[in-house]
């Protein structure tokens, strides 16, 4: 049994966070609105050119009428089916697994702290349980017994009685909000990205959704590019710089899926033998330490980028114990500037100013290093 715990992680926010996918894009789409922004729903892509100097894209609204109109860029974040994808002549290159998944968010009658999360791999299939908001959980089961056609059809109680055959016992699942089935790709564009045209998301590559990956990192797939578009529309940096995403995020989604692939073939077998080593192998990793390894994983902490075109490292930085060029940096704390009272973390000091920023180090002589004042951001 691995128990992984996240308060060791060098972060704010050591937990993890469970919200539904409708409360998710209401946040997003009010924060967007807060900027200015409005989200056009029911606008559907047709077709688009990219002529070198803009992409030119037809679209058609939700009145039927059709109009073509020109853009800098285009990123298709626009799913596994992706209209962008195909228009630039890309496939999602990988495998199926066979399997089906259902996934439901229901409520639970039950007095399981809601700060850890079950996850059963047996003979039978896969359980996993793990509280969101509202006192809902999120529910994902397999069940080799069943067609993809009859998982698409799953009752509410056919997910009960799945769950208590698993765990042996008893609970009431009630009040669901989704009830989904899903199959299995571990698929990976050859490029997220072709002239002034790029991917983001499902679009660029899907997975399997054990270790909660997924919308995370097409969260990061979107604030990797749209700083770099930012400079280079406001003629801060040239477009070579957007060069550096397909570099940085195709190569994290090789890594994630070079991970979750096996991960999930391994949580899907059935041979009796295999599962038996299988979980000797799970019990042993716990005594070495997985425990806390898988969380800094699941955390998206690792995520770097070494291979990128856009960073150099000298020599003399193999020395260091401190993060490489690529790493994530720490955010430090206790830092004291001359127009604030209290000590600030360098996150909040940076959030919101698009310029590049220069740290300079020297040896620690206190708890606190007083910097000067920042001047204000670029508008």
């Amino acid at each position: 049994m691995i128990r992984p715990s996240f308060d060791h992680l060098p972060t704010h926010y050591p937990f993890m966070l469970g919200l539904e996918q409708f409360k998710t894009e209401a946040l997003l789409a009010g924060r967007l609105k807060e900027a200015g922004i409005e989200v056009e729903r029911g606008v559907e892509l047709l077709s688009f050119c990219d002529t070198g100097d803009q992409v030119s894209a037809k679209l058609k609204h939700p009145s039927g009428a059709e109009t073509t109109e020109t853009f800098d860029y285009l990123l298709g974040a626009d799913g596994a089916h992706s209209t962008v994808r195909s228009g630039l002549g890309l496939k999602l290159e990988g495998e199926t697994l066979d399997a089906t998944w259902i996934t439901a968010d229901v409520k639970i009658r039950w007095d399981r702290d809601p700060s850890e999360f079950v996850a059963l791999l047996s003979e039978d299939g896969i359980a996993f349980i793990a509280a969101m908001n509202d006192d809902r959980w999120r529910v994902i089961v397999t069940d080799p017994e069943m067609t993809h056609e009859q998982a698409q059809k799953a009752s509410l109680g056919e997910v009960q009685n799945i769950v208590n055959e698993r765990f042996r016992t008893n609970i009431a699942l009630y009040d669901p909000v989704w009830i989904s089935a899903f199959g299995i790709n571990t698929r990976l564009a050859p490029a997220m990205n072709r002239g002034r045209v790029f991917l983001a998301g499902d679009a660029a590559h899907v997975h399997s959704p054990l270790g909660g990956q997924g919308m995370n990192t097409g969260i990061q797939d979107a604030l990797n590019l749209t700083w770099k578009l930012g400079l280079v529309l406001q003629g801060l940096a040239k477009p070579a710089l957007l060069a550096s995403y397909d570099a940085e995020r195709h190569y994290n989604a090789k890594r994630l899926l070079s991970r979750v692939g096996p991960a999930t073939r391994m949580a899907n077998l059935r041979n009796p033998v295999a599962i038996e080593v299988r979980n000797q192998v799970i019990h042993v990793l716990g005594h070495l330490g997985m425990s806390r390894v898988v969380p800094h994983v699941m955390s998206m902490l690792d995520v770097a980028y070494p291979e990128s075109p856009i960073i150099s490292e000298s020599r003399t930085s193999w020395l260091s114990r401190g993060p490489r060029s690529g790493e994530r940096a720490p955010d430090a704390e206790e830092l004291l500037v001359s127009n604030h009272r209290e000590p600030q973390r360098l996150f909040a000091l940076w959030s919101g100013d698009p310029r590049h920023q220069l740290l300079v180090f020297e040896p620690r002589k206190s708890k606190s290093l007083r910097l000067p004042s920042l001047p204000s951001p670029i508008s």
